[in-house]
């Protein structure tokens, strides 16, 4: 009862907007609860110029299709159980004491998004990106040279050790 009353609060809101559809589809399908994971780069506008922000979290999957189609240009857009990188390399979760792990950014700051198989794992780093090796390789495992290797998985690059 809560969210048709919610909804239709928003949709009146948004009317007096250049186009309130756009809106409200947006804000329909991020009420969807099926969720999936993504990563998702924002540039949010700010007095100094342009601010950057790098999040995991759990999106709705309708919106997430309509923002894929290009459908979705305009709104907002929820994100659920927040995950960022620290200082340390580590992932952080964005609930503490203060912030409940949910945040909201306008559709149209969106820069970059992609769906992620498996939710990334707080505390771990970049290990939990990559595939366990074999640590001593039969002749018959030997890796092929690397302009034949197939690129490591996961979304950022080994580091050095």
């Amino acid at each position: 009862m809560r969210k048709p009353l919610l909804l239709l609060v928003f949709s009146l809101l948004l009317s007096a907007c250049e186009q309130p559809e756009a809106e409200v589809k947006a804000l329909v399908a991020d009420s969807a609860e099926q969720r999936i994971w993504a990563f998702i780069h924002f540039n949010v506008p700010s007095e100094s110029g342009m601010d950057s922000y790098y999040y995991y979290g759990r999106i709705a999957q309708p919106l997430y299709r309509l923002i894929k189609n290009n459908r979705a240009q305009r709104g907002f857009i929820t994100l659920e159980e927040v995950r960022y990188w620290g200082n340390d390399d580590k992932i952080h979760a964005y609930a503490d004491r203060e912030n409940t792990g949910e945040m909201v950014f306008r559709i149209e700051d969106i820069k970059q998004i992609e769906l992620i198989a498996n939710p990334p794992q707080v505390g771990l780093g970049y290990e939990q990106y990559r595939e366990a090796k074999p640590q001593t390789p039969s002749p018959s495992e030997a890796a092929p040279p690397a302009s034949e290797a197939p690129p490591a998985p996961g979304r950022f690059p080994a580091k050095a050790s």
